[in-house]
């Protein structure tokens, strides 16, 4: 589609979390894409987010920082002259579109958005099923919520937000960079060269149900005694996810799996990651759409998830992937096996994989419908 070289319009896009995850990188796509389509935007990170910050930096985007200052009921002043000082940098840049990243930057901005005389729109990006009075209150600014899957929207806690909704589906977080020695990349992380590699990018978080994905590895290690797990994620920066780290540790030790689990920490780059690994797996509790299921199709390696959030609707289960159910550690053992042994089916699967990942996921639909959102939201304006 043509593509305009001229500023259409000024978007700013707030960022809630200090580190880097799957929220920043579709925020750095989404970025990307409305600079290609002619906007021009701006990037706020909370104050001393030095790695977000250089993500976006680097990328040539102007970043600014703002305060998260908590909102109050009981003790408001904070909180609102905080937001009279947000809304004064939205309406000297002339933002017109304040586009928040998930909820939470919204709680933070909504309200400075629209004193600032912005169009305020969010993501959503996980499961929020259920949502709080307090918490509603503090979305009332939003206008337009923008959901990463039809789950997501139908689960949304806000009948209002479901009403005034548009589902984007997201694109893969990283750009494909092929990997060419997958022995060097088994080698950089300290994978044995032979076996089986089933690889999970996730934070070492209760979300991502690692005791279920521990227990499934016993009985895979059964079957494939040369298999490994690779798991490309933090597990060491964030406390929490430390914490949850320090709590997986018996359990591996009980199981027999700790040397058969190479937790790599948080990969800034992850074409390695893909190309050591045979099998992607993904066994959380929850999501919204992760687009690491993209990702792993992109680099033809195919896909084991639990069937939860909008999965399914990026993965058919026995078409081009397998859907298990969550906490089912047994199914999901078989179904690794499965695809593990069975070349011919992981094949077609791949394949399967690939023309839904170019159909319902490729850039060209992505652009397309970021200008729909973002140049419908100008026309109102005017």
């Amino acid at each position: 589609m043509p593509i305009s070289n001229s500023p259409r319009g000024r978007v700013a896009h707030v960022l809630p979390w200090a580190n880097i995850g799957g929220t920043e990188l579709q925020t750095l796509r989404l970025a990307q894409a409305a600079r290609q389509l002619g906007y021009s935007n701006l990037i706020y990170v909370p104050a001393g987010a030095a790695k977000v910050q250089a993500l976006f930096a680097d990328d040539h985007f102007e970043v600014l920082e703002y305060n998260q200052v908590q909102p109050s009921y009981t003790k408001p002043s904070e909180f609102w002259k905080n937001s009279r000082h947000l809304a004064s940098s939205f309406r000297d840049r002339k933002i017109q579109i304040l586009h928040c990243s998930d909820i939470l930057a919204a709680h933070f901005t909504g309200f400075a958005g629209r004193m600032g005389g912005s169009r305020v729109i969010t993501h959503v990006r996980n499961h929020y099923p259920s949502i709080g009075r307090r918490e509603k209150s503090l979305l009332l600014p939003v206008e337009l919520f923008v959901f990463v899957s039809k789950n997501t929207c139908e689960n949304f806690g806000i009948e209002r937000g479901r009403r005034r909704s548009r589902i984007l589906y997201d694109v893969p977080g990283v750009v494909y960079k092929p990997v060419a020695d997958r022995a060097a990349a088994r080698a950089s992380f300290g994978l044995p060269p032979h076996g089986h590699v089933f690889g999970m990018a996730a934070r070492v978080s209760p979300q991502k149900d690692f005791p279920t994905l521990i227990q499934a590895a016993r009985m895979v290690s059964e079957k494939l005694p040369d298999s490994s797990f690779l798991i490309a994620g933090d597990h060491q920066l964030e406390a929490p996810h430390r914490a949850h780290y320090e709590t997986l540790l018996p359990l591996l030790e009980e199981t027999g799996m700790r040397e058969r689990f190479f937790f790599a920490g948080f990969q800034a780059e992850m074409s390695p990651f893909y190309g050591a690994i045979d099998t992607f797996v993904l066994s959380s509790n929850w999501e919204g759409l992760p687009t690491v299921a993209l990702e792993a199709v992109m680099y033809a390696r195919p896909v084991v998830s639990t069937q939860v959030g909008g999965i399914a609707e990026a993965i058919q289960d026995g078409v081009n992937g397998f859907l298990v159910p969550p906490k089912s550690p047994e199914i999901l053992a078989n179904r690794l096996i499965q695809i593990a042994t069975d070349r011919a089916l992981a094949q077609r699967m791949n394949e399967a994989a690939q023309r839904t990942l170019t159909e319902t996921f490729g850039q060209e639909r992505f652009l397309k419908q970021v200008d729909q959102l973002y140049s419908g939201l100008l026309r109102r304006r005017r």
